[in-house]
């Protein structure tokens, strides 16, 4: 088993790649069909700026559960070792470069705020 596998606690059983396969699939088929009913809907649009923002994160959060529910699918099926291993080096490379564009935008605000903007 991989060392980045260890960290999480995931192994290569049958029972481990069973359960997440399972679980990707009660959470990645509602979501997808909720995306369908969402994008294909011909309903009522936000109106207010704050059911805007509120409508764009709960579709962020369910674009990021589904997603990862599709990647739990892929890993349950079949993922060889070395795939493995370069998904954990990446996933670990996005959230340095995720922390330091906060960083960045955090003090670009800080700046706009308190600065000579």
């Amino acid at each position: 088993m991989s060392e980045a596998l260890q960290k999480f606690g995931i192994t290569r059983s049958i029972k481990d790649r069973v359960f997440l396969g399972l679980m990707g699939l009660l959470f990645g088929v509602p979501i997808g069909y909720g995306f369908i009913l969402r994008f294909l809907s011909l309903g009522k649009e936000e109106s207010d700026i704050w059911e805007r923002i509120i409508s764009w994160f709960i579709l962020e959060v369910a674009a990021v559960v589904f997603v990862l529910s599709i990647c739990a699918v892929l890993w349950a099926v079949a993922t060889p070792r070395w795939l493995e291993d370069r998904f954990f080096r990446s996933i670990a490379r996005f959230v340095q470069l995720l922390f330091l564009t906060t960083l960045l935008v955090l003090a670009m605000f800080i700046y706009a705020m308190f600065g000579g903007v």
